[in-house]
Protein backbone atom coordinates (compact mmCIF):
# COMPACT_ATOMS: atom_id res chain seq x y z
CA UNK A 1 0.00 0.00 0.00
CA UNK A 2 2.92 2.63 0.92
CA UNK A 3 4.74 2.24 -2.22
CA UNK A 4 1.62 1.44 -4.74
CA UNK A 5 0.34 4.93 -2.73
CA UNK A 6 4.06 6.42 -4.11
CA UNK A 7 4.03 5.42 -7.07
CA UNK A 8 0.47 7.00 -7.54
CA UNK A 9 1.73 10.37 -6.07
CA UNK A 10 4.29 10.48 -9.04
CA UNK A 11 2.61 9.58 -11.64
CA UNK A 12 -0.72 9.29 -11.31
CA UNK A 13 -2.06 11.79 -8.88
CA UNK A 14 -2.47 14.99 -8.47
CA UNK A 15 0.55 16.97 -6.89
CA UNK A 16 -1.79 18.61 -4.01
CA UNK A 17 -3.96 14.94 -3.85
CA UNK A 18 -3.21 14.83 0.12
CA UNK A 19 -4.61 18.59 0.87
CA UNK A 20 -8.15 16.77 0.70
CA UNK A 21 -6.84 14.71 3.91
CA UNK A 22 -5.63 18.10 5.93
CA UNK A 23 -2.29 18.74 4.68
CA UNK A 24 -1.39 22.05 3.65
CA UNK A 25 -0.20 22.96 -0.10
CA UNK A 26 3.61 23.67 0.51
CA UNK A 27 5.47 24.58 3.80
CA UNK A 28 9.22 25.77 4.10
CA UNK A 29 9.49 23.13 6.66
CA UNK A 30 7.56 20.34 7.78
CA UNK A 31 9.65 20.55 11.35
CA UNK A 32 7.38 23.34 12.06
CA UNK A 33 5.10 21.98 14.79
CA UNK A 34 2.26 25.06 14.29
CA UNK A 35 1.64 23.97 10.29
CA UNK A 36 -0.01 20.68 9.12
CA UNK A 37 2.00 18.20 7.22
CA UNK A 38 3.13 19.88 3.98
CA UNK A 39 1.28 17.57 0.92
CA UNK A 40 4.12 18.83 -1.51
CA UNK A 41 7.64 18.59 -1.12
CA UNK A 42 9.22 20.23 -4.40
CA UNK A 43 12.32 19.13 -6.05
CA UNK A 44 14.62 22.30 -5.43
CA UNK A 45 13.38 24.79 -8.39
CA UNK A 46 11.98 22.54 -10.27
CA UNK A 47 7.92 21.26 -11.22
CA UNK A 48 8.88 17.71 -9.81
CA UNK A 49 7.36 16.65 -6.10
CA UNK A 50 9.53 14.47 -3.99
CA UNK A 51 6.86 11.09 -3.30
CA UNK A 52 6.13 11.12 0.28
CA UNK A 53 3.43 8.16 0.43
CA UNK A 54 1.60 8.14 4.13
CA UNK A 55 4.43 9.52 5.79
CA UNK A 56 5.70 13.17 7.24
CA UNK A 57 7.76 13.31 4.37
CA UNK A 58 10.07 12.18 1.82
CA UNK A 59 13.12 11.40 3.41
CA UNK A 60 10.70 9.84 6.22
CA UNK A 61 9.51 7.43 3.42
CA UNK A 62 13.20 6.83 1.84
CA UNK A 63 14.17 5.60 5.15
CA UNK A 64 11.52 3.05 5.61
CA UNK A 65 12.25 2.24 1.85
CA UNK A 66 15.84 1.15 3.34
CA UNK A 67 14.34 -0.91 5.87
CA UNK A 68 12.10 -2.75 3.35
CA UNK A 69 14.80 -3.19 0.64
CA UNK A 70 17.31 -4.43 3.05
CA UNK A 71 14.93 -7.07 5.02
CA UNK A 72 13.69 -8.36 1.40
CA UNK A 73 17.51 -9.09 0.14
CA UNK A 74 18.10 -10.79 3.25
CA UNK A 75 14.94 -12.82 2.88
CA UNK A 76 12.35 -11.55 4.67
CA UNK A 77 9.76 -13.53 3.53
CA UNK A 78 9.76 -17.47 2.38
CA UNK A 79 8.83 -16.34 -0.90
CA UNK A 80 11.87 -14.79 -3.53
CA UNK A 81 9.67 -13.70 -5.35
CA UNK A 82 7.90 -11.69 -3.21
CA UNK A 83 11.50 -10.97 -1.76
CA UNK A 84 12.39 -9.25 -5.34
CA UNK A 85 9.18 -7.60 -5.65
CA UNK A 86 9.45 -5.95 -2.26
CA UNK A 87 13.25 -5.06 -3.12
CA UNK A 88 11.66 -3.89 -6.45
CA UNK A 89 9.36 -1.87 -5.04
CA UNK A 90 11.27 -0.02 -2.46
CA UNK A 91 14.34 1.01 -4.65
CA UNK A 92 11.62 2.29 -7.21
CA UNK A 93 10.29 4.88 -4.52
CA UNK A 94 13.57 5.45 -2.74
CA UNK A 95 14.27 6.80 -6.16
CA UNK A 96 11.22 9.20 -6.47
CA UNK A 97 11.30 10.49 -3.02
CA UNK A 98 15.25 12.34 -4.32
CA UNK A 99 16.50 11.94 -0.65
CA UNK A 100 20.13 12.48 -1.16
CA UNK A 101 20.80 11.03 2.45
CA UNK A 102 19.11 7.96 2.14
CA UNK A 103 20.41 7.23 -1.54
CA UNK A 104 24.17 7.89 0.01
CA UNK A 105 23.14 5.24 2.93
CA UNK A 106 21.89 3.19 0.25
CA UNK A 107 24.77 3.14 -2.09
CA UNK A 108 26.77 2.01 1.05
CA UNK A 109 24.89 -0.36 2.51
CA UNK A 110 24.21 -2.54 -1.10
CA UNK A 111 27.71 -2.22 -2.07
CA UNK A 112 28.70 -3.62 1.54
CA UNK A 113 26.07 -6.60 1.15
CA UNK A 114 27.54 -7.07 -2.43
CA UNK A 115 30.89 -7.57 -0.94
CA UNK A 116 29.49 -9.69 2.07
CA UNK A 117 28.20 -11.90 -0.27
CA UNK A 118 30.10 -12.55 -2.89
CA UNK A 119 32.34 -15.19 -1.72
CA UNK A 120 29.66 -17.71 -1.35
CA UNK A 121 26.44 -16.65 -3.66
CA UNK A 122 27.80 -15.45 -7.47
CA UNK A 123 23.65 -15.80 -8.36
CA UNK A 124 22.96 -13.35 -5.91
CA UNK A 125 25.73 -11.08 -6.43
CA UNK A 126 24.82 -11.46 -10.14
CA UNK A 127 20.91 -10.37 -9.52
CA UNK A 128 21.80 -7.52 -7.43
CA UNK A 129 24.09 -6.11 -9.95
CA UNK A 130 21.60 -6.32 -12.99
CA UNK A 131 18.92 -5.08 -10.81
CA UNK A 132 21.41 -2.09 -9.73
CA UNK A 133 21.86 -1.23 -13.63
CA UNK A 134 18.19 -1.34 -14.24
CA UNK A 135 17.16 0.68 -11.87
CA UNK A 136 20.17 3.36 -13.13
CA UNK A 137 18.80 3.11 -16.19
CA UNK A 138 15.23 4.53 -15.09
CA UNK A 139 16.54 6.71 -12.76
CA UNK A 140 18.10 8.08 -16.12
CA UNK A 141 14.95 8.41 -17.77
CA UNK A 142 13.19 9.67 -15.24
CA UNK A 143 15.86 12.49 -13.98
CA UNK A 144 16.70 13.36 -17.65
CA UNK A 145 18.22 16.96 -17.12
CA UNK A 146 17.23 17.71 -13.81
CA UNK A 147 20.83 16.95 -12.57
CA UNK A 148 21.57 20.11 -10.83
CA UNK A 149 17.83 20.07 -8.84
CA UNK A 150 18.50 16.43 -7.68
CA UNK A 151 22.06 17.19 -6.39
CA UNK A 152 23.26 20.48 -5.78
CA UNK A 153 20.17 22.23 -4.62
CA UNK A 154 21.49 25.02 -3.82
CA UNK A 155 19.08 26.30 -1.24
CA UNK A 156 18.88 23.05 0.41
CA UNK A 157 22.47 22.23 0.84
CA UNK A 158 23.43 25.61 1.79
CA UNK A 159 20.89 25.49 4.68
CA UNK A 160 22.43 21.95 5.77
CA UNK A 161 25.75 23.40 5.77
CA UNK A 162 25.09 26.28 8.05
CA UNK A 163 23.37 24.55 10.42
CA UNK A 164 26.18 21.59 10.44
CA UNK A 165 28.57 24.82 11.51
CA UNK A 166 26.65 26.06 13.99
CA UNK A 167 25.75 22.43 15.39
CA UNK A 168 29.59 21.74 15.55
CA UNK A 169 30.55 25.20 16.79
CA UNK A 170 27.55 24.63 19.83
CA UNK A 171 28.45 21.12 20.29
CA UNK A 172 32.15 22.06 21.21
CA UNK A 173 31.52 24.82 23.42
CA UNK A 174 29.05 23.04 25.16
CA UNK A 175 30.74 19.80 26.62
CA UNK A 176 28.25 19.27 28.93
CA UNK A 177 25.18 19.79 26.70
CA UNK A 178 22.37 21.54 26.71
CA UNK A 179 19.50 19.54 27.48
CA UNK A 180 17.09 16.87 25.86
CA UNK A 181 14.38 18.36 23.50
CA UNK A 182 16.60 21.73 22.61
CA UNK A 183 17.86 20.22 19.35
CA UNK A 184 16.80 18.81 16.39
CA UNK A 185 12.82 17.85 15.63
CA UNK A 186 11.60 18.17 19.05
CA UNK A 187 13.05 21.88 19.54
CA UNK A 188 10.20 22.96 16.64
CA UNK A 189 7.79 23.32 19.76
CA UNK A 190 10.26 26.05 21.48
CA UNK A 191 10.65 29.78 20.30
CA UNK A 192 14.00 29.18 19.04
CA UNK A 193 14.47 26.08 17.55
CA UNK A 194 17.55 24.17 17.10
CA UNK A 195 18.10 22.14 13.69
CA UNK A 196 21.50 20.73 13.31
CA UNK A 197 20.68 18.62 10.82
CA UNK A 198 23.05 15.48 12.05
CA UNK A 199 21.67 13.15 14.60
CA UNK A 200 25.16 12.78 16.16
CA UNK A 201 25.48 15.98 16.50
CA UNK A 202 21.36 16.35 18.20
CA UNK A 203 22.85 13.63 20.82
CA UNK A 204 26.02 15.85 21.56
CA UNK A 205 24.24 19.04 21.97
CA UNK A 206 21.43 17.21 24.21
CA UNK A 207 23.81 15.18 26.31
CA UNK A 208 27.11 16.59 25.80
CA UNK A 209 30.28 14.19 25.42
CA UNK A 210 30.24 11.76 27.61
CA UNK A 211 26.55 11.21 26.68
CA UNK A 212 27.08 10.94 23.05
CA UNK A 213 29.54 8.36 23.80
CA UNK A 214 28.12 6.23 25.84
CA UNK A 215 25.28 6.76 22.83
CA UNK A 216 27.70 5.26 20.39
CA UNK A 217 28.85 2.32 22.11
CA UNK A 218 25.97 0.21 22.18
CA UNK A 219 25.53 0.93 18.66
CA UNK A 220 29.15 0.05 17.93
CA UNK A 221 29.17 -3.06 20.23
CA UNK A 222 26.02 -4.32 17.87
CA UNK A 223 27.50 -3.20 14.50
CA UNK A 224 30.06 -5.79 16.18
CA UNK A 225 28.14 -8.16 16.71
CA UNK A 226 26.85 -8.77 13.07
CA UNK A 227 29.80 -8.06 11.08
CA UNK A 228 30.41 -11.28 13.09
CA UNK A 229 27.88 -13.51 11.99
CA UNK A 230 27.81 -15.70 8.82
CA UNK A 231 24.14 -15.67 7.50
CA UNK A 232 22.38 -13.46 4.96
CA UNK A 233 19.73 -12.20 7.41
CA UNK A 234 22.03 -10.69 9.54
CA UNK A 235 24.69 -9.49 6.72
CA UNK A 236 21.47 -7.54 5.22
CA UNK A 237 20.19 -6.04 8.93
CA UNK A 238 23.90 -5.10 9.33
CA UNK A 239 23.80 -3.34 5.98
CA UNK A 240 20.40 -1.87 6.88
CA UNK A 241 21.65 -0.12 9.73
CA UNK A 242 24.74 1.05 8.53
CA UNK A 243 22.77 2.70 6.03
CA UNK A 244 20.43 4.47 8.59
CA UNK A 245 23.86 5.49 10.52
CA UNK A 246 25.22 7.16 7.10
CA UNK A 247 22.05 9.22 6.58
CA UNK A 248 22.21 10.07 10.03
CA UNK A 249 25.38 11.96 9.31
CA UNK A 250 22.97 14.64 7.36
CA UNK A 251 19.52 14.31 8.75
CA UNK A 252 17.71 13.36 11.91
CA UNK A 253 17.18 10.13 10.46
CA UNK A 254 16.98 8.14 13.92
CA UNK A 255 14.77 10.79 15.84
CA UNK A 256 11.92 9.85 13.83
CA UNK A 257 9.82 7.35 16.20
CA UNK A 258 8.47 5.16 13.64
CA UNK A 259 11.29 4.23 11.67
CA UNK A 260 13.24 3.93 15.46
CA UNK A 261 10.25 1.13 15.93
CA UNK A 262 10.58 -0.56 12.30
CA UNK A 263 14.68 -0.52 12.88
CA UNK A 264 14.14 -1.94 16.68
CA UNK A 265 11.66 -4.67 15.26
CA UNK A 266 14.15 -5.20 12.34
CA UNK A 267 17.07 -5.67 14.52
CA UNK A 268 15.08 -8.07 17.10
CA UNK A 269 14.30 -10.11 14.15
CA UNK A 270 18.01 -10.57 13.12
CA UNK A 271 18.75 -11.31 16.47
CA UNK A 272 15.80 -13.78 17.02
CA UNK A 273 17.88 -15.89 13.42
CA UNK A 274 20.89 -15.75 15.24
CA UNK A 275 19.56 -17.68 18.57
CA UNK A 276 17.96 -20.31 16.36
Amino acid sequence: MVFAFAVLQFFVLPKDFLCQFGYIREAMSNFDASLPLPAIHWLGNSNIARVQSFFAGPNQLASFCLIVLFLALGGGTRSKYLNWLAASLSLLVLVLTFSRSAWLGGIIGLSLFIFLIARTNIKLKAGILGFGIGVLAVLAYVLKARFYEIFIRPSSSAWHWVSLRDAWHSFLSTPWGIGLGKVGPASQWLKNAFISENYYLQIGLETGWLGLVFFLLPILVLLWEFWQKQNLKTKAVFCLFLSLLVSSFFLHTLADGVLAIYLGLSLAWAQTNIEQ
